[in-house]
This record gives structure tokens, sequence and C-alpha cells, in this order.
């Protein structure tokens, strides 16, 4: 009986896995190469995990005309540990993929800002429902104090889960 139930854990497990990674499979493989360097290299910060607070906020991206990165922003609902990983690890994003993408998918746009919802969701945690601060929402598209006023384009939001034990 006991491998039984064994048994059928893995293969549920399996089942979740592959869900959960389908989910992660977009319309091109450039941006997926980018989402995926995203919820690598991104981690989420421990303490707003063990403070269960969710993070949703919304990446800038600038380019030039050829469509190359020249700058990317977190927007200012992102809790500053959240900005301070990001800052330390956003030269390991795989930028030559979504510029590629861009390239592929926007080259006769003249749009140069590109925007990307991210939500971090967290669980394993005694803390449902999760905590998103309403000055987030309030801040959702301010970039350093401002309403992004240039025209732009949201592409796919990037979802990323944390399972944590306290």
């Amino acid at each position: 009986m006991n491998y039984i139930k064994k048994t059928t854990f893995f293969f549920a497990a399996i089942l979740v896995c592959n869900v959960c990674l389908a989910q992660h499979n977009t319309v091109n493989k450039d941006y997926d190469k980018f989402y995926r360097s995203f919820c690598m290299i991104i981690n989420y910060p421990t303490e707003l995990m063990r403070n269960c607070i969710s993070t949703v906020c919304v990446l800038k991206i600038k380019v030039d005309s050829a469509k190359n990165v020249i700058d990317m922003k977190l927007s200012d609902s992102a809790d500053s540990l959240l900005n301070v990983e990001f800052k330390a690890h956003s030269s390991g994003l795989d930028i030559q993929s979504f510029e590629k993408y861009l390239k592929a998918q926007y080259i006769k746009s003249n749009c140069t800002t590109y925007l990307i919802p991210i939500s971090y969701s967290i669980y394993g945690m005694p803390c449902t429902p999760q905590v998103i601060k309403i000055t987030s929402l309030y801040n959702y598209l301010k970039f350093e104090g401002r309403y992004i006023s240039d025209d732009a384009t949201f592409l796919e939001p990037i979802f990323t889960t944390s399972n944590v034990k306290r």
C-alpha cells in the first residue's frame, strides 16, 4: 500500500511540474529565453517571502531605434529589496534574446519603451491571503516618482512563484 501512495505521489508531482513548465512557454522562443533568464537570475528576497509580501511591479525597458536595450528599471511599486536584487543581477539577463525578439516582432514599430508586468507570489507559507501593499498599486506605473509619459507597448507578463518554509 505504501508503494502505491509513493508511486501516485511521484506521478502527480510530474504532472504538476509539467503544468508549471508549460506556463513559462511563450509564443516566441527568444522572449521565452529572456523570460526564463529573469526567473532564474532575479531571486525574490527572502525577507519579503518570510513576511508574506507579494510584489506586483513593471519592468520598463528602453531601447534605441535599432531595438537595442539601453536601460531597464523596475517601477516604484517594487520593494527596495527587490530593486537591490535586480540591480545586482540584471546584467545576467538574456538581453540578446530579448533584442532578437524585438527585432523580429516590433522592427516596424517606433516604440522605444516596453513594459513587462511582473508578479511574485509566495506559496508554502501560512499567510493566505498574501499581502500586496496598497502603495504598490499607486506606484505600479511610476518610475523614479513620475508616471510613465512615453508611448509604450506592454509585453507578456512574468509570473514567478516562490515556495518557502518558515
